[in-house]
């Protein structure tokens, strides 16, 4: 009895480790730090549903809408050809979009704990909505941002 319950236990290990790395086994997934954030593109942008994010595939994303449940935004800046973001309730105190060099468009909602939003030059709408605090926002020398929301 003792022997089948480790035997279950192993295959428990074993299939639970199998899971979390074939989502995450593309070596473009694998850069971004959330497990909630490597769900989210493999749900949404894993075009062949191989569980991993290809080069190509990842070429593809021009547009992420989050929500709350993403819990860090690490690894965003490989999505290079972002041109519209969109992320409300965030939780984090900052976001970092500087390294995404095609985004236009940027929306943030109801986001209580915000304080610092860095944006890439290409930046040309803003739209901060509902955010209790939004004290620093660093732009590096922008070309031209037709639109500011708050």
């Amino acid at each position: 009895m003792k022997n089948q319950r480790i035997i279950a236990d192993g295959l428990a290990c074993l299939m639970t480790a199998f899971c979390i790395t074939s989502c995450s086994s593309g070596n473009i997934l694998k850069k971004f730090g959330s497990l909630e954030m490597q769900e989210y593109l493999c749900e949404n942008f894993d075009a062949n549903e191989d569980h991993k994010l290809s080069a190509q595939e990842v070429a593809l994303i021009t547009e992420v809408d989050l929500w709350s449940d993403i819990k860090s935004l690490k690894g965003i800046k490989y999505l290079r050809n972002l041109e519209d973001f969109s992320f409300d309730h965030c939780p984090s105190a900052t976001i970092d979009l500087s390294k995404n060099e095609c985004l236009r468009d940027f929306s943030c909602s109801f986001s209580e704990n915000l304080k610092v939003i860095k944006m890439p030059k290409s930046i040309q709408s803003i739209g901060l909505y509902e955010n209790a605090i939004c004290v620093f926002i660093t732009i590096e020398q922008p070309k031209l941002i037709r639109n500011i929301r708050v």
